[in-house]
């Protein structure tokens, strides 16, 4: 069937009712679901750079604490995992601004649809 041509049915009015009913029913889901994905994330991010310093520093604290020498762990492959835990948080934060990024563009590309 072909198009219909009489341009669009929906008037101002069936748009905001649309969009009170949207932000009514939908709205507390989804920002409920966005908000804990993104504060996952950020919780994520903040373990991975305590492990990451953690990681960095221990061959320090090994130095100034010499009695956790004897555990046998190598400094430098502790440092090097550090290193490598700090480039997975680098990975992960540019990875959260994304998302962050991604989210306020399509809701203000909804808003724009939407409202006339």
């Amino acid at each position: 069937m072909g198009q219909n041509y009489r341009g669009n049915d929906r008037g101002p009015l069936a748009k905001l009712i649309l969009l009170i009913l949207l932000v009514i029913f939908i709205g507390p889901t989804a920002l409920g679901i966005l908000v804990s994905v993104v504060v996952g994330l950020a919780g994520f991010l903040i373990v991975l750079l305590v492990g990451a310093l953690f990681l960095l520093a221990s061959p320090i604290l090994m130095i100034v604490f010499p009695s956790s020498l004897g555990l046998g762990i190598p400094l430098l492959a502790l440092f090097f995992f550090g290193i490598a835990m700090l480039s997975i948080f680098v990975l992960f934060t540019a990875l959260f601004f994304r998302i962050v990024r991604w989210v306020f563009k399509t809701a203000l590309m909804l808003l724009r649809r939407l409202l006339p």
